[in-house]
C-alpha cells in the first residue's frame, strides 16, 4: 500500500517520510514528529492512508559528493570505559555519530573531556 512513498518511519498509527521525522520527546511513546513538513499519512482499520505525497527531492549522484568525510558510529553501553571513542580521531575519523541510550544518556566517562 505504500508503494511509491520511499523510506517511511511508521509508529502510534501515523507516517512519516524518514527524511524528516525527528524524536520529539526522550520518553513520550508518541515522540516521532516531522516539524517541517507534518505527517504524511497514518494506519487506520488496515488500511494506510496518505493525506500527501513526499517531497520531491533531488537525486544525489554518489560518485559525484565532494569531500566526503569518514564519520563513525559509536554504540554508548553501560560500563563502557570510552577507550573506542578516543581512539577514533586516531583512526583517521573526523566525525562520530553516538548511538545513545533512552533519554539521552551516556557512560560518564563519555561525557568528560
Amino acid at each position: 500500500m505504500a508503494r511509491g512513498l520511499g523510506c517511511t518511519v511508521a509508529m502510534n498509527d501515523r507516517i512519516h517520510v524518514a527524511r524528516f521525522v525527528r524524536r520529539a520527546h526522550v520518553t513520550s511513546p508518541g515522540a516521532p514528529s516531522s516539524p517541517s513538513c507534518g505527517p504524511l499519512g497514518w494506519v487506520t482499520e488496515g488500511y494506510v492512508r496518505a493525506a500527501v505525497g513526499p517531497p520531491l527531492l533531488r537525486a544525489l549522484r554518489l560518485d559525484r559528493v565532494p569531500d566526503v568525510v569518514p564519520v563513525a558510529l559509536a554504540q554508548a553501553a553501560l560500563g563502557d570505559g570510552g577507550r573506542l571513542l578516543r581512539a577514533l580521531p586516531g583512526l583517521g575519523y573526523r566525525g562520530t555519530v553516538v548511538e545513545a541510550m533512552g533519554g539521552g544518556h551516556l557512560p560518564r566517562s563519555w561525557a568528560s573531556p
